[in-house]
């Protein structure tokens, strides 16, 4: 019968409880994947939740990365699958802005999809034209810009998309051929796109309207090496000394960018970007822009509009495929064609001392990165070559490699360290600078609890490699390198042959594992698991394709196969293999046959006694399935047989007799390792004495004549025949269940015979020849399916009724094979190479992730509701004993029932660091916080919490060594366990920001080749308090140049300056003149000369260019100056048409002020944010711990009210308390409501 399908099962506990009640697993729909077509190549993208996407043919397979299977599949395409995006996280998540699985996919028809992972459901449909989507891109510059897709279509079609309720917001169509385009990540309303002759810029991008301009076209060209402006580019090698004597003669292969409107010389040589592979914006570097070609890298700063380095393949490298830069650190993973990947670290030659003092015109700056390592190669062959790669977000040092046989191989980076480096001892090139051991200080808020030091395990790239911007003290080496942790196998190459094992029975269902084998062209057979979707065994049974697979029982079955080159006459060398899973035992049979004719395929009695062979031009032959004995071949004159069937009509005695010889057979374990070749098969193999019961069978003849024949040990006798009916053709296939038997003939007819009623109905289809007929499993269940050349029928044989249909290749790929997963699912092997677990509509092969996870799962909270998440994360963030049996004890009383199963399935899935970090915290909310928001992909928390913590423990040690001097100031950076890399830009601290800018400015310096770039490098300088250095740029002008006199009197001004103080209420109004005159770039100069950087930051934010003045405060002004103009920068940040209040937060932490940040949160509604940094400064000591603070208070109070709304009731209560007399209402109903429920 059929059993109910409830409950979860956890394999790894099956055999802990042998008391308890077995649960039949469950199978749902899903897709097992198979090898990937070539519109999937680069269609994979790991997201920050560590979930792995790629593209198989029309189909999205989601893949669990720390279990490494398939997590969830996505169909819904009618296209190839050619570019998967995950959404970003990049919001503060609460009720109205809740956790999500979102996901983008688009095919090759220019169709988008945005998919809930969750529910497998679409939640919009995106299609503007029929155009191919050429790129797509989530947009993060603002709050409430998650929902926004932005989409490049063919012909230059530019779409911003609100990818919620699929609407259009805008539309820039271009005329220019564009390929490809990226987002600056530091400025979103940069854009750059790939077009085939030249990188095409737009400055204007908006997510309100759409570009006004029509952008600018920037060339790569070579210049010639006799100009006296040549144009100086990286090398790999170190100048030599004549090199360096010579620094306008650095003719390397000059490169730069121009802009259309200039003029180009006749000997500037334009190169075509046809051969560009990739073009991406350098996520930890800003201005950066890459160019990726199969023999090098090249690096622009679009600042510049120049090449500032090139990274050049190695002379016997794989050529490059697609280039990775990684966001925590200044690192690029390459995958080259070989399938290895490169881990190239940015360079930074310490035996160089950086100054901006004296001469520099001798010093090399030069951006380059050296290999540290590279993984082996998967040598590629014509059948299975790379197609792409995947660098998760969250860690930056695991690796998926897209395979296009439908593999994914894992990759991790790991360390070894090395000891330090003493002093004068240059580091070996092939080591990688790692942490400095001053990094993690004495400084502890559990110190009394918690082991000294440093005890955090290094789970990203950023605990392995040390920060830019933060170098002080001898540090250690690190040696990397990379582990093959993983592989994921997909389905061998098709046609794939799909058997189910024997349905589930009141006799089998204590042991019963829903096993599907589907055999392929290389004479293997694949085991997997339905309830799981994981592949349980690959066996490699035969040399030759698969041909047949007929199971015998829940762990054993018989496959045939035979070559496809026949012999003159149509003759073969027959294979027959019986294979018992369990021992991984293979029996053959009938080994001394020569060649003749193909077997047709293999027929199991009912009974598993008996089993016949047809063979296409020669009798069937009867075996004894317990001895493998011949019992009889049929003579040469016996009917040539068609079809052919067993009878299920056996008597309950003859089937309890046959059931209680099979038993213990039938309920041994399945897939167990300790077993040896077990006892039940030695038994069938060996006992030839048993007596063998009467079963019977049905068959047809090339006249469409039915035979009903009865078989007892090696006796056959014909019962009866029953002639064809009128206009029948042959009978090509014939089901038998109950009181029922269907005929499928070759012109499409079905023939329905009520045995009990005796009545014949025949239904013409007029769908051709009937491939295979099945009835589904389960008592009463007289659904069947009927399997065509071009469909796959399912009809109800009691009312003679069409239950479903699928068309191929309307609806689905041309279908191979098809068979019954369970009473109400259906396994579909097509055309693809991928096989379908389908519904019994055959509308839906995807499933939620409730219903498909069995056994283990990732810690995946999305799969909850936002309510339960959000809960979940409080039950988190609230305890101070994170282990699974707690916090599964606490959320019982927290979850409903179902959520209450499911919450322990997650908890169980949470690896034992992971609720270790959140217990064992030196820094007591805020790396709590830092630790859940990593947990639960929130990727903007992440980034929230780490800039918090750099700051709160600064401001703690400022407090305790009572710093005064900001000459201290690096230093003690330098003693912060979170440190803020260059990928953290304006939010990094004022010392380590000005040290970055002026280590550009050096490098542009060192690129100088036109006047222009000359004179910007000058004001730069002057800018930054470097006037000396300003002056001798100015001076180096020729007296050729039109510029000559200008720039002499402004190093004549320059000078005379410094010295001179009587000038400067002159220069102070004339700068102020040229300000209000426009010219703002010429005023602020001035007025930073005179020492007004303060007056020129407040003259750039009036003139709305905000981040240009924060880039001069945080260069040039002191502190407190410096608080000023980031304040006000917060408080344009927080207006509602700018709507970035995550950032204005952020700036305010850079300047300390914790309690306006406070207000901004509770203002903007950020309560649980509020709250948790309120904790977190009274726990450093950077606010006042004031019970009647009236803003304290308000916070207190809104997050008691928020744990009440989300479930989380003894925390709530806990907050009241906190809160005082103004949480009296509130605690009085959640206690009321608590008495009620108890």
């Amino acid at each position: 019968g059929i059993m109910s399908l409830t409950g979860r099962s956890h394999p790894d506990k099956r055999n802990e409880e042998p008391s308890s009640t077995p649960i039949i697993k469950k199978v749902s729909s899903r897709i097992l994947p198979g090898a990937l077509s070539t519109a999937n190549k680069d269609a994979v993208e790991w997201g920050f939740q560590s979930l792995l996407a790629y593209g198989c043919h029309n189909h999205v397979i989601i893949v669990d990365t720390k279990f490494m299977k398939v997590f969830q599949t996505l169909s819904g395409h009618k296209h190839d699958v050619s570019k998967v995006r995950w959404a970003r996280e990049m919001y503060y998540h609460d009720l109205v802005n809740p956790h999500s699985l979102k996901l983008a996919t688009a095919d090759t028809a220019g169709t988008i999809l945005v998919w809930n992972v969750s529910q497998a459901t679409v939640r919009s449909t995106l299609n503007d034209t029929e155009r191919p989507v050429l790129e797509l891109c989530w947009l993060t510059g603002s709050d409430s810009s998650h929902h926004l897709l932005v989409v490049l279509y063919s012909a230059g079609t530019f779409v911003l998309w609100n990818a919620d309720n699929g609407t259009k917001i805008w539309k820039k169509v271009y005329t220019e051929t564009l390929l490809s385009f990226c987002i600056d990540p530091f400025c979103e309303s940069n854009i750059s796109f790939l077009a085939p002759d030249c990188i095409f810029f737009v400055s204007d991008f908006s997510s309100s309207q759409a570009p006004a301009g029509n952008g600018k076209k920037l060339y790569i060209s070579n210049q010639p090496s006799s100009s006296g402006s040549q144009l100086s580019l990286n090398s790999p090698n170190t100048p030599t000394a004549d090199e360096k004597s010579k620094p306008k003669s650095r003719l390397l292969s000059g490169m730069k960018l121009l802009i259309k409107a200039d003029s180009k010389s006749s000997g500037d040589e334009v190169l075509a970007l046809n051969d560009c592979l990739q073009l991406s914006y350098h996520r930890s570097f800003r201005h950066h822009l890459l160019l990726l070609y199969s023999k090098e890298i090249l690096i622009l700063d679009m600042e510049i509009h120049q090449t500032v380095g090139i990274v050049a393949l190695e002379r016997n490298g794989s050529p490059f495929l697609w280039c990775n830069t990684c966001w925590q650190r200044d690192v690029l993973m390459c995958l080259h064609e070989s399938g290895s990947v490169s881990v190239r670290v940015r360079h930074r030659d310490q035996s160089v001392p950086f100054s901006v003092d004296g001469d520099n015109t001798e010093l090399f700056y030069e951006v380059s990165y050296d290999v540290r390592c590279i993984s082996e190669s998967l040598r590629p062959t014509r059948h299975s070559r790379v197609f792409g790669m995947a660098v998760c977000q969250k860690t930056e040092r695991k690796v998926a490699l897209l395979i296009s046989d439908g593999r994914v191989v894992f990759l991790e980076l790991s360390l070894t360290a090395q000891k330090p480096q003493g002093p004068g001892v240059a580091a070996s090139p092939i080591m990688t600078p790692g942490l400095n051991a001053g990094f993690f200080g004495d400084f502890s808020l559990n110190a009394e609890t918690l082991p000294k030091g440093d005890t955090r395990k290094r789970s990203t790239l950023a605990d392995m490699i040390g920060p830019v911007l933060y170098s002080g003290g001898k540090g250690r080496g690190t040696c990397l390198k990379f582990c093959t942790v993983g592989l994921l196998t997909a389905l061998s190459p098709g046609p794939h042959l799909t058997r189910m094992c024997p349905p589930v029975t009141i006799g089998n269902w204590t042991s019963y594992r829903p096993l599907l084998a589907v055999g392929n062209t290389f004479g293997g057979v694949q085991l997997f698991d339905l309830s799981t979707g994981v592949m349980e065994k690959e066996l490699n049974l035969h040399a030759t394709p698969v041909r047949g697979i007929e199971w015998v029982s829940l762990t054993s079955f018989l496959t045939f196969a035979y070559a496809n080159l026949v012999s003159v006459g149509g003759k073969v060398k027959n294979d027959i293999l019986f294979t018992d899973v369990t021992s991984g035992r293979i029996q053959s049979f009938r080994t001394d046959n020569n060649e003749e004719s193909p077997i047709s395929f293999l027929k199991v009695s009912y009974l598993k006694q008996y089993l016949a062979i047809m063979f296409k031009d020669q009798p069937f032959e009867l075996w004894d399935l317990k001895s493998f004995t011949l019992l009889r071949t049929m003579p040469k004159n016996f009917p040539s047989v068609t079809a052919i069937e067993w009878s299920p009509l056996v008597t309950s005695k003859r089937h309890a007799y046959s059931q209680d010889k099979n038993k213990k057979k039938d309920l041994e374990p399945i897939f167990t390792d300790t077993t040896p070749l077990g006892e039940n098969l030695e038994d069938l193999l060996n006992n030839r004495t048993a007596t063998l019961l009467r079963e019977y069978l049905v068959f047809t003849d090339t006249d469409g004549q039915l035979y009903y024949f009865t078989v007892e040990g090696s006796v056959v006798r014909d019962c009866t025949h029953i002639p064809p009916e009128a206009g029948m053709a042959s009978i090509t296939s014939i089901a038998w269940k109950g009181d029922h038997i269907v005929l499928g003939d070759a012109d499409g007819n079905l023939t329905l015979w009520d045995l009990k009623g005796k009545m014949l109905k025949t239904i013409p289809t007029q769908r051709g020849w009937i491939k295979r007929t099945k009835f589904g499993p389960g008592k009463g269940n007289m659904k069947i399916l009927v399997l065509f050349a071009d469909s796959l029928d399912i009809w109800d044989v009691k009312d003679a009724t069409l239950y479903a249909q699928v068309k191929a290749p309307q609806d689905i790929p041309k279908v191979h094979d098809a068979d019954w997963a369970k009473s109400d699912k259906l396994v579909i092997s097509t055309s693809d190479g991928c096989v379908r677990i389908m519904d019994m509509e055959l509308k839906a092969c995807s499933s939620s992730l409730v219903q498909l996870q069995e056994g283990c799962a990732p810690f995946i909270p999305n799969m909850l509701s936002p309510k339960a998440t959000l809960n979940l994360k409080s039950l988190l963030q609230h305890t101070s004993n994170a282990d699974v049996a707690t916090l599964t004890a606490k959320a019982k009383g927290l979850f409903s029932p179902d959520e209450s199963c499911l919450v322990e399935a997650i908890l169980d899935a949470s690896n034992e660091g992971s609720l270790e970090c959140i217990s064992a915290v030196h820094y007591g909310v805020a790396e709590r916080s830092l630790h859940i928001a990593r947990m639960f992909a929130d990727e903007e928390g992440f980034r929230f919490w780490n800039i918090a913590l750099h700051y709160l423990s600064f401001t703690k040690q400022k407090l305790c060594r009572k710093m005064e001097n900001e000459a201290e100031e690096l230093q003690d950076y330098n003693c912060c366990m979170f440190q803020l890399d260059t990928n953290y830009d304006l939010f990094c601290n004022n010392a380590a920001y000005k040290t970055l800018q002026l280590e550009r400015t050096l490098l542009h310096e060192s690129k100088r080749s036109s006047h222009s770039h000359t004179e910007r490098c000058a004001n730069t300088f002057l800018l930054l308090g470097q006037p000396d250095r300003a002056v001798q740029l100015l001076l180096e002008t020729e007296t050729e140049n039109e510029h000559f006199y200008t720039d002499s009197l402004r190093a004549c001004l320059i000078a005379s300056l410094k010295t001179e103080s009587k000038a400067q209420s002159v220069v102070k109004l004339v700068a102020t003149n040229l300000i209000a005159s426009g010219r703002i770039s010429e005023g602020v100069q001035l007025l930073c000369l005179i020492g007004k950087g303060l007056d020129a930051c407040r003259y750039l934010q009036l003139a709305g260019q905000w981040e240009r003045s924060i880039w001069l405060a945080k260069s040039t002004l002191s502190y407190e100056e410096s608080q000023e103009v980031i304040r006000k920068w917060a408080d344009y940040l927080a207006l509602p048409h700018v709507n970035q209040k995550t950032k204005a937060a952020l700036a305010l932490l850079t300047i300390e002020h914790y309690t306006k940040c406070l207000e901004l949160l509770h203002s903007s509604r950020m309560v649980e944010r509020a709250a948790h940094l309120l904790e977190a400064c009274l726990e450093f000591g950077v606010v006042d711990a004031d019970n009647s603070n009236d803003l304290f208070l308000k916070i207190w109070l809104n997050y008691a009210r928020y744990l009440h709304s989300i479930g989380n009731r003894p925390q709530a209560l806990h907050y009241c308390e906190l809160a005082g007399d103004s949480a009296n209402d509130l605690r009085r109903e959640i206690e009321m409501l608590q008495e009620d429920v108890s």
